[in-house]
Formats: C-alpha cells, structure tokens, sequence
C-alpha cells in the first residue's frame, strides 16, 4: 500500500475520532445544562409549595458571588464604638466572645458571630429633621454597616426601624439591625453585622443556585 493511501486513511481516523469526542462532550455539555435546569426548576417549586413566592425570572442563571470569609477585626469594632459614642471608650471583656465599650454616651457590645447591641443617654442621639430611617443609617455608617431599610414601625413615643445590611449592594442574608428611637432620640439598637472586611477565599467552590435556593429556605425557617 503507498504511504499517501495509509497518510490519508491515518487522517480520516483521527477526524472521525475527533468529530466523536466533540459530539461526546457536546452531549455531556448539554446534559450537564438539563440537570442544572431540572434542579433549578425543581427548587423553585419546594418553595413554591413551602409557601415561599418565588418569580423564575427573579433568580440568576449563574452563580455570581464568589466564596468569602471574614476575620473578626476588633480593632475595627473598638474604633467604631468610640466613633459612634463620640469620643474614647472603656473596654470591658466579658469573654474571649464578648467585648462591651462604654463611655457616659452609652454603650456597645459585640459578639465574635458578628452580633452585637447598644444603650445609649437619652438625648445624645437626636434625629434632626425627623427623619427616623435616614438619621438611622448614618449611626449605622460608623459601625461599617451599609444598609437598606426594611421597616418602619411606630408605636406610641417609640419607632423601630429595621435594616438589612448589604456588601457592594448585595444583601447579606440575615445580617439586619433594628433601632429603637423614643420621642426621636435613639434609645436602643441590636442585631447583627459583618465583624470585618470579606476576603476573597480561593479554596472554596462557589454553591449552585439550586443549593443557594435550599439554603435560603433553610434560613428562613430558622429564622
């Protein structure tokens, strides 16, 4: 047999190898998608029967928040605390968890988990205006907490507003502070906030929307 008959028979074989690995792939790429489609689809109708509304348009087609994690900085929350309080604070340990700041302004405590509430003098922190909600996230700006009202709710001289924080506009799930007022000064506040500034983590794989959708029933139900 000539060379250029076996050159050519050589060719046709790893053209038609290669024709099949692409349609191979091609069907797993598209199976893959079937999948993913079925589980979203799928997710959607648990919380649909849960009694959770949920509009398919409402949900991302890919998952596009990267995986994050937070140190607890509490060199940010003392500098915070005296930010908020106006001026230096005491520092009181009630355990390697636990660490309350106080001055004659009032007083603040944070959590390792990120929780954390405050007391303060009646009539240091006066809403000027009237504006309850706004005043709110301005106190909230001291403490690294950038957030979007979620309620406002009156009741005889006491209003309570709630927040819910978010990290480059993204909401934060059950990260929410709610603020106490009395006859417009700021009386009480309480919730839960990020203890530092999220890195980037590398070794971690971002969840599928299906997992994110299972998660956040989950979270609601325990909250």
């Amino acid at each position: 047999m000539e060379w250029s008959r076996i050159k050519t028979i050589v060719l046709m074989i790893l053209v038609i190898t290669n024709v099949s690995l692409l349609a191979f792939l091609a069907r797993q790429e598209l199976q893959g998608q079937q999948a993913e489609t079925e589980a979203r689809e799928n997710a959607v109708r648990f919380l649909q029967e849960k009694g959770v509304d949920v509009e398919d348009g409402d949900i991302p087609q890919e998952m596009s928040l990267l995986p994050q994690t937070v140190a607890w900085d509490r060199e940010q929350e003392r500098e915070a605390a005296a930010i908020l309080l106006k001026g230096e604070v005491q520092e009181q340990a009630w355990s390697d968890e636990i660490y309350r700041y106080y001055n004659e302004q009032g007083n603040l405590q944070f959590h390792r988990d990120g929780t954390f509430q405050g007391e303060f003098v009646e009539g240091v922190f006066s809403a000027e205006g009237g504006d309850l909600a706004a005043y709110g996230q301005e106190l909230l700006t001291a403490l690294g907490f950038e957030g979007e009202v979620l309620s406002v709710q009156a009741g005889g001289e006491e209003t309570a507003v709630t927040y819910r924080q978010l990290w480059q506009g993204v909401p934060v799930f059950n990260h929410q502070a709610v603020l106490v007022f009395r006859s417009g000064d700021l009386a009480a506040m309480s919730g839960r906030r990020l203890t530092g500034e999220p890195q980037l983590n590398e070794g971690q794989i971002p969840i599928s929307i299906p997992t994110a959708l299972f998660q956040f029933y989950h979270g609601v139900v325990a909250m």
